[in-house]
């Protein structure tokens, strides 16, 4: 396997925002420069897609997306504050860069990976940034660590204070061993685990999140705008979901941290009339709190009349749902302006599944509005599907319907097929991997509105 030679040079402002860039080698050193520091590593020329297999992994030969993101979070202040007189460990290291940085800070640092090859590239790495090391001599080890919590070495059980990972978790059993081999090497109490994540499975978001709930751990969302800009060294957007996650034992919490995020993505729409005030706003669980309306209002402009037309998207991707309580909250909000004028509402992967018995009393206020209706891997079952056939009885403007990727079975499709007669403006209605058998089908054919024009019954059961 060829492999090259790189710096990773991580560029910081005195505002702690900076931006991350790789390159060949160079004489430069960190030291020259007080916001400026420099990771050596060697890695793989090019990823060994032909031999890198799910029973011989050689995904750590090279950096991958999270990387960055952890690695900045490191570089900031409180970054920099948890790190001090630390003792860290990293899981799944690869090329070692945010285990490198940390052991520039911290007192003693484990990097460990479980690929033989790549466990050797980690110590060639170590030894290219010695002199940039705080720790040293066995204050610094590198090791192979298999996951798992009967698999994990006795010798490191609760010996760590801070366990780091980036782009770790890329299967559902991965996030539950990842995380049960993270809690054995924590210290009891107050270990904390700084996970680096970037959704790309809608099942591993699912994983992720019930293996947090299900080990009781605490889970912070740092925000990711205070300490990194939202896109990557080669300026594309980071993917939707991307959070850097502090997770700590339930138990060593004495007021779980409130879920901070970044704040509501507004922008104006663009009509070449310019009568026409339309906004697109999206938003996260994070955002949904009692003053989500006063935040919008203040975001938009809102007169007092609140005329302006929303086209709201609550966008879950990741290890993150949306709560009952934020069910309850979102529907509250739902009846007065500004998100009472919502005249288009996408849910994406909020799995509310029987939560919209929650919210669809307040949907109600606002669904004679409503033009497009889009629910996206919510989990809708029977149940939900019930609620939303109340909620479609009233949506008098509907020309868009999509429940994609949701296990509505045929009696979700049978369910919901009262309100879609009632359609009468639907044109396109979107109901793709729904596992809707024959049976469902016949029952949303005989509910057809004369107005359809467009259907979607794609990859079912049928």
């Amino acid at each position: 396997m060829s492999a090259v030679a790189v710096e990773y040079v991580f560029k910081s402002s005195a505002a702690g925002e900076g931006e991350v860039v790789s390159r060949a080698f160079s004489s430069l050193k960190s030291s020259h420069e007080p916001f400026l520091q420099v990771v050596r590593a060697e890695r793989a020329a090019l990823f060994p897609e032909s031999s890198s297999t799910v029973h011989h992994d050689e995904t750590g030969h090279v950096a991958w997306q999270a990387m960055p993101v952890l690695c900045e979070f490191l570089l900031s202040l409180r970054g920099r504050q948890l790190l001090t007189s630390a003792r860290v460990l990293e899981l799944g290291a690869g090329i070692g860069i945010p285990g490198l940085l940390a052991g520039r800070v911290c007192t003693e640092l484990i990097i460990t990976d479980s690929n033989d090859a790549v466990v050797e590239r980690l110590r060639r790495n170590v030894e290219l940034n010695m002199g940039e090391m705080n720790c040293s001599g066995d204050a610094i080890r590198v090791e192979n660590v298999v996951w798992g919590a009967d698999l994990f070495p006795s010798s490191l059980a609760h010996s760590v204070d801070i366990v780091l990972g980036s782009d770790v978790i890329y299967s559902a059993s991965s996030a539950k061993s990842f995380l049960e081999t993270a809690e054995a090497a924590m210290t009891q109490p107050d270990g904390i685990i700084v996970l680096a994540y970037i959704p790309r499975w809608p099942n591993v978001d699912r994983a992720l999140y019930d293996s947090i709930a299900v080990m009781k751990l605490s889970a912070e969302v740092v925000p990711l705008c205070s300490f990194m800009s939202k896109k990557t060294s080669n300026g594309h957007a980071l993917p939707k979901g991307t959070c850097l996650l502090l997770l700590r034992r339930m138990q060593d919490v004495d007021d779980p941290a409130e879920v901070c995020t970044d704040p509501p993505e507004i922008t104006r729409r663009q009509y070449n009339d310019d009568v026409r005030e339309v906004f697109d706003v999206c938003i996260g669980p994070g955002n949904i709190t009692g003053d989500l309306c006063h935040r919008l209002s203040s975001g938009i402009g809102l007169d007092c009349e609140g005329k302006q037309q929303i086209c709201l998207v609550i966008d879950a991707t990741g290890p993150f749902s949306l709560t009952t309580g934020k069910a309850r909250l979102l529907s509250d909000v739902f009846r007065v302006p500004p998100l009472i004028n919502c005249t288009e509402l996408k849910l994406k992967e909020c799995w509310l599944s029987d939560g919209w018995a929650i919210l669809t009393p307040g949907l109600l206020d606002c669904a004679n509005k409503l033009s497009r209706l889009i629910v996206d891997g919510d989990e809708i079952g029977v149940r939900a599907a019930k609620e939303i056939n109340k909620l479609l009885l009233h949506c008098s403007d509907l020309n868009f319907l999509g429940l994609l990727r949701n296990p509505l079975g045929n009696d979700g499709a049978t369910a919901i097929t009262g309100g879609l007669s009632s359609c009468s403006m639907l044109h396109s209605l979107v109901l793709s991997h729904c596992r809707i058998g024959d049976a469902g089908t016949a029952a949303i054919a005989r509910a057809f509105p004369p107005t359809l024009q467009e259907l979607d019954l794609s990859n079912n059961e049928i």
